[in-house]
């Protein structure tokens, strides 16, 4: 329009140096007379100068003129051939982005045309479907409602809830507002936020106001029960969960996710309005029928992003459930930071159905997910292969490491009762978090590390962990990283006192029919470590010998009497012969005992016992009696045998 106004301009002044009239230039050319007379202007103006023939003063205007064309005509030129450099790109796109756009074209409008073009340039074109055009030429992107959970589908949910080992960090709040909404916060003082807003608002000024030709909407705070002028337990328990999977995914960056309304919305404040479908007036909100969220893509930060905020999520399209909520709370931020969706070669979305419920990227459809990652298509089939880490850094930056990664810079254990009890967060998939312990003796150490999961119908976690312990040397003494569980944890024997290391890590799962990597799987933890020292173990080792010597001394000893007796008819004569032995015996026991403490637990008992029977005539005794009436001799011997038995019995007892 300039263009035209300026060349019908032209058309005059050339008539006017043709026929020598003064239509237009008459009075111009005397205020550049009247100008010309300071000494300033002298030089530059000469050709103005009263003495300058009329016609040298309408070629200099002439000229003027043509330069006046140029610079005018310059923006819309370069316009043109910023328009032909993209013409392949408008070529190339989906159908109905370029429909849109040609609309746009046929509007002669040209400016909001180009803008869209550079606003698509920026995004992955992999899911044109979901993709709109406003009449600015910002790109904003509609979500589907999720189905609701079939009645086989909450049954496994709900399996799945008790197989899990679970934790729920900072479900606590730390207040509630005037109108009793609970106050969570993920990173106080972070100059980056995402406000989860659960009360209500008043939509007007915004670019959602000018596309739908709605003046205003009066938004609805979050209900379960259609009362919306307080909040009961079961409500608040949910905005805190809500909470608690937002501030989960973006655990790793420097973001504060809280449900306290800020002092000042900022061009870094995002804003995640959880509403009702329809406002209080009946009015529905924009696409709320059939959508479950909606955002503008890639105004975070920008100095428009005011007009382009809040982002939705329709509870009531949502089936209330605080996963679904959660999960779409998070999606739609990301939009806001510029993520465009991660699907399918065949599908908008990549959906936990995909994944066999086992994961999902956040970025496409994780409702059901048992772990839910942002991702960079490492999937097969995969349609986006944006990189979600870097977008999302390159917006917020990571958060600062919270423990070291090194033996240098471990975070000592402090033990209370025997346990210890640390949270944390890996922030990146390259971070390791290094704890000592320092232990006095020998005993079992045990630790536990479980990866954020909510206690709602899904885990909602994007943490899965792997874990070493290591001696002081850097030698790896045990080892955890299972692929049927996310959490970790180890129970071993140290064999002496030093000082020992837990190193907690991400990992992937390649267990599963579609596995994951380790890219996305980053987020918060709690560890809780105990140690015991082993009791003293005392091996008593006891060995009794006896032994006995027996020592005998015969000292004979004889008597000998005799008697005779004379008869008239016969002589009897008696002789009796005594020899008694003495015997002393002598007893020499002697009993060793010795006493070993060792780590093991054994019993061992060993009896020997030894026996040896000898056998010796002690005692004679012989009589000797003598007849003499026919010649008859008569001898008896007695024989008294005494047995004497030596026992040798040694025992060992070991005892743990």
């Amino acid at each position: 329009r300039l263009f035209v106004f300026i060349y019908f301009i032209f058309i005059f002044l050339s008539l006017e140096i043709i026929f020598r009239k003064e239509w237009i230039l008459k009075k111009p050319i005397y205020f550049i007379q009247s100008l010309s007379r300071a000494s300033l202007f002298s030089a530059v103006l000469s050709p103005f100068s009263p003495s300058s023939s009329f016609k040298m003063q309408s070629r200099t205007v002439l000229l003027s003129a043509l330069l006046l064309c140029f610079v005018a005509v310059a923006p819309v030129t370069g316009t043109a051939m910023k328009g032909a450099t993209i013409n392949s790109f408008h070529a190339a796109l989906p159908k109905n982005l370029k429909s849109r756009v040609d609309n746009l074209l046929s509007q002669m409008n040209l400016t909001v045309a180009t803008r869209a073009l550079d606003q698509l340039k920026k995004l992955t074109l992999n899911d044109p479907d979901h993709m709109r055009i406003d009449n600015e030429g910002m790109v904003f992107i509609v979500d589907d409602k999720p189905p609701t959970p079939t009645p086989q589908r909450r049954r496994a949910l709900l399996k799945e809830r008790i197989r899990v080992r679970r934790m729920t960090s900072g479900t606590n709040p730390t207040g509630f507002t005037a109108r009793g909404i609970p106050i969570h916060h993920s990173k106080p003082g972070s100059p980056n936020v995402i406000f989860l807003d659960f009360d209500g608002h008043v939509i007007t000024n915004t670019a959602w106001n000018t596309f739908y030709k709605v003046s205003s909407w009066n938004a609805t705070s979050f209900s379960l029960d259609n009362n919306f002028g307080a909040f009961f337990d079961a409500e608040r328990l949910a905005i805190s969960r809500i909470w608690n999977r937002v501030a989960e995914d973006y655990s790793p960056f420097d973001v504060d996710v809280t449900t306290e309304p800020p002092a000042t919305m900022t061009l870094t404040t995002a804003h995640l309005l959880v509403t009702r479908s329809r406002d209080f007036n009946g009015i529905v909100l924009p696409l709320a029928t059939v959508s479950g969220g909606l955002a503008y893509t890639n105004v975070f930060g920008m100095s428009y992003y005011p007009k382009y905020r809040p982002a939705f999520a329709y509870y009531d399209m949502l089936s209330s459930q605080e996963s679904y909520i959660g999960e779409t709370s998070s999606h739609e931020v990301a939009h806001n930071l510029g993520l465009s969706h991660d699907g399918l070669q065949d599908s908008g979305y990549a959906d936990s159905g995909s994944f066999d419920y086992a994961w999902a990227p956040i970025m496409g459809a994780s409702y059901d997910a048992t772990v839910t990652v942002f991702d960079k298509g490492s999937y097969p089939g995969a349609n986006n292969f944006e990189d979600d880490l870097a977008i999302i850094a390159s917006k917020l930056g990571y958060r600062a490491d919270d423990f070291g990664n090194t033996f240098t810079t471990a975070f000592p254990l402090t033990f209370t009762s025997g346990a210890a009890f640390v949270t944390g967060i890996i922030e990146r998939n390259t971070d390791r978090d290094v704890f000592s312990v320092t232990v006095s003796g020998r005993g079992v150490l045990s630790f536990t590390a479980l990866p954020f999961q909510s206690l709602g119908l899904t885990p909602g976690g994007n943490l899965d962990l792997t874990a070493n312990i290591l001696n002081s040397l850097g030698a790896v003494v045990a080892t955890f990283d299972s692929t049927s569980t996310t959490s970790a944890f180890l129970s071993v024997i140290l064999p002496a006192a030093g000082t020992y290391y837990i190193s907690l890590g991400n990992t992937g799962n390649n267990a599963i029919p579609v596995p994951y990597p380790s890219y996305g799987t980053i987020g918060q933890y709690d560890l809780s470590v105990t140690f015991t020292l082993s009791p003293t173990t005392t091996t008593t080792t006891t060995t009794t010998r006896t032994t006995t010597r027996t020592t005998t001394t015969t000292t004979p000893r004889t008597s000998t009497s005799t008697r005779t007796t004379t008869t008239p008819r016969a002589t009897t004569t008696s002789t009796s012969t005594s020899t008694s032995t003495s015997t002393s015996t002598t007893t020499t026991t002697r009993t060793t005992t010795r006493t070993t403490t060792t780590p093991l637990t054994t019993t061992r008992t060993t009896t020997r016992t030894t026996t040896r029977t000898t056998t010796r005539p002690t005692t004679t005794t012989t009589r000797l009696t003598t007849t003499t009436r026919a010649t008859t001799t008569t001898t008896r011997t007695t024989t008294i045998t005494t047995t004497t038995t030596t026992t040798t019995t040694t025992t060992t007892t070991t005892t743990t």
